[in-house]
């Protein structure tokens, strides 16, 4: 997302777990939540990532597109 500039174009809490996740990819959910400026449980920073991946999803440039399973991309996505 970063290459296609759609990062910057984020809402400040999409970014903020993106960043957390990037940092911490072995994190739980619940941890995560718990390191935002404001605190959210586990299904809204599920939601939060879920969002961030429609988003990426929709850009033409992201690689691994071209054929390689959601669920890989979902695992792609939380560990980078």
């Amino acid at each position: 997302m970063r290459e296609t500039g759609k990062f910057q174009k984020l809402d400040d809490n999409l970014k903020e777990i993106a960043i957390l996740r990037l940092e911490n990819p072995d994190m739980s959910l619940v941890d995560l939540g718990k390191l935002l400026k404001e605190p959210v449980g586990k299904s809204g920073v599920n939601y939060r990532l879920k969002k961030i991946m429609q988003i990426a999803e929709m850009s033409p440039l992201v690689p691994g597109l071209n054929g390689e399973s959601k669920s890989n991309r979902r695992k792609n996505c939380q560990k980078n």
